[in-house]
């Protein structure tokens, strides 16, 4: 291996390949407060590509990426902390954080396409108290003729949700959009995944949406099993040949006007790169596939065949127009992507107008937003973690965590990951489901860890119990009231190490903040709704404004049960699990 060394500005880099290019360059963009921009030009490589530099590691807590999930511990150098970047996963971006959310080094990279792996990890073996940041490039390819890359490093000792927050800005320079963000995509919505699963029909759903709208949910998506009779097998064998299943839906257009008619917006699934074994769509693709599914039983279309693309887009497009649908739930997109279970079919070259697949599944996800929101403005389309990057994103409006069905730690940690990206998109939570029997406070502990995204709920409510709907009732109205403040303003999220503490959004004259482990608030003067998702009922609030506050103290079910005076100091607050306090200062 061959290692060169730059001192470029302040920072040391540390280039090393088994055969260095000949024509390699880092050089620096820009330098000022804490805020660097560095630029790598390399001309046809011959080996992978490592760039390295060291920081201190005095104070540092924890790490975050985009697809951390809960895994947040800094690692050592034999098995570091690890960030995987593609176009269809995660994003190029890891932080490293100081205690009270401080930043201490948040490093993003601007192409957000190639694969690219980002590690950070403890350099105990040489023994000098550093943490390294690696930066792996071309391991699974090696570009021809110039790459460039620009890398972004911001030390400055600002909240960490800040700093994460402004690379999204950042990546606009190099992934520009003409996307228009739509008040549709902030609509609460019913989907009929987890209670249906592969058998949705329209009579239980109309007698569901008729309750789901009465609860305050303005869409609908129906999830997998709507093209194919019966109960489905648990794969994809029957995806293709996209005709609505008679005997699920004998007049699904009239259906789709039922649900305008009771207010509910409706969105179809649609698996993207898959055609199943079982369809004519399979026979007539076999040789335009880049893989085969055993496990999902399916083949994976080759997006580089122009006709490929137009045998997706055509599909869509018939379908919506026929039957004035309002959305896609586009699933599965980071399945272009080869997996270990895949198996290589025969390629044909011929035909195909672009060599790399990520600019195939770029073109024909382009193609369908663009097509359907000309017939629309307003047209939903959802993608799903973790395909999240800024090239991708381009091309939807609604942002989803990844099924965590009953989870609602994961459906937190997803929804706060994805609002840090901050994409200017629509975040929605995974879709919750809860026991039949579960208590209200439970309930409402569950709808407090998405409340800061839109929320998604696939529960059977023909079958909940009437406090389950009165408690679902005014979450719902409370989260539509005060979506502008809860979805557009400044979000802050607390103890990233810990999984997120507590969570705010903030306007200019309004707060509105969770707390899910720690019973420990500290009010400011501004008017705030204090929402306790934690186990126990008693809070230690500390008002640092100049003068007292009160609180109205409300119940699991929105319903007041006490009232208090806060006093200047700190002082202890009851406040019932799954409840709030509305704090405003005297």
């Amino acid at each position: 291996m061959a290692t060169i060394t730059q001192l470029i500005g302040s920072r040391e880099f540390f280039l090393t390949a088994e055969t260095l290019p000949a024509d390699i360059q880092l050089s620096l963009v820009s330098e000022k407060d804490g805020l660097s921009e560095y630029k790598l030009c390399v001309t046809s490589p011959k080996s992978p590509l490592t760039i390295k530099w060291s920081i201190h590691m005095e104070g540092i807590l924890s790490f975050w990426c985009p697809t951390a999930r809960r895994e947040r511990r800094i690692c050592q150098w034999y098995s570091p902390s690890t960030n995987l970047s593609n176009l269809y996963y995660g994003a190029p971006l890891l932080a490293a954080i100081e205690q009270d959310e401080l930043n201490r080094q948040t490093v993003a990279l601007s192409d957000a396409v190639s694969p690219i792996k980002m590690t950070f990890s403890v350099n105990d073996f040489e023994e000098k108290e550093n943490l390294d940041f690696h930066i792996h490039l071309f391991e699974d390819d090696l570009p021809e003729g110039e790459y460039t890359l620009n890398i972004r490093i911001d030390e400055r000792p600002l909240p960490y949700y800040d700093c994460i927050s402004e690379v999204s800005a950042w990546w606009k320079k190099f992934y520009p959009s003409d996307k228009k963000q739509t008040e549709t995509g902030e609509y609460p919505l019913y989907s009929s995944w987890y209670n249906y699963h592969q058998h949705p029909n329209a009579e239980s759903l109309l007698k569901e949406l008729k309750l789901a709208s009465d609860c305050g949910f303005r869409s609908l998506i129906i999830d997998d099993g709507w093209s194919y009779d019966g109960n489905g097998t648990g794969d994809y064998i029957n995806c293709g040949n996209w005709q609505v299943a008679t005997s699920k839906f004998p007049d699904f257009a009239g259906f789709v006007e039922q649900c305008h008619q009771i207010g509910i917006k409706v969105a179809m699934w649609f698996p993207v790169p898959f055609v199943g074994y079982n369809t004519e769509d399979y026979k007539c693709l076999s040789d335009k596939l880049l893989f085969n599914s055993p496990g999902f039983q399916a083949g994976i279309i080759d997006p580089r065949y122009p006709e490929t693309r137009k045998y997706v887009v055509d599909a869509y497009v018939k379908l919506v127009t026929e039957c004035n649908l309002d959305g896609l739930k586009l699933d599965f997109i980071d399945s272009f992507k080869k997996r270990s279970d895949y198996t290589e079919v025969t390629l044909h070259a011929d035909g195909r107008d672009c060599e790399k697949v990520e600019e195939g599944v770029t073109k024909l996800l382009r193609d369908i937003r663009e097509q359907l929101t000309s017939q629309k403005e307003d047209f939903m389309i959802e993608f799903r973690q973790d395909y999240v990057g800024p090239a991708i994103v381009r091309d939807c409006n609604m942002l989803r965590v990844g099924d965590c069905p009953f989870e609602s730690l994961t459906n937190r940690i997803g929804i706060t990951d994805l609002r840090l990206l901050n994409h200017d998109l629509a975040v929605h939570a995974d879709m919750l489901v809860w026991a039949k029997d579960e208590t209200p406070e439970n309930v409402s502990k569950m709808l407090l860890n998405i409340m800061f995204g839109v929320p998604q709920i696939s529960v059977l409510l023909q079958e909940s119990s009437e406090e389950h709907l009165t408690l679902l009732k005014r979450h719902i109205k409370y989260w539509y009231d005060n979506r502008g403040v809860i979805l557009h303003g400044h979000f802050k999220a607390y103890d990233p190490d810990c999984l997120y503490s507590l969570v705010s959004c903030e306007s200019d004259d309004k707060c509105i903040a969770v707390s899910y482990t720690k019973n420990a608030y500290l009010f400011d003067g501004k008017q705030t709704d204090l929402f306790n998702a934690t186990a126990s009922d008693v809070f230690y609030l500390e008002n640092a404004y100049d003068s007292p506050a009160a609180a109205v103290i409300r119940n699991a079910l929105g319903e007041e049960v006490a009232a208090a005076e806060i006093p200047v100091g700190v002082c202890k607050l009851n406040i019932p699990q799954g409840g709030r306090a509305e704090i405003t200062s005297k």
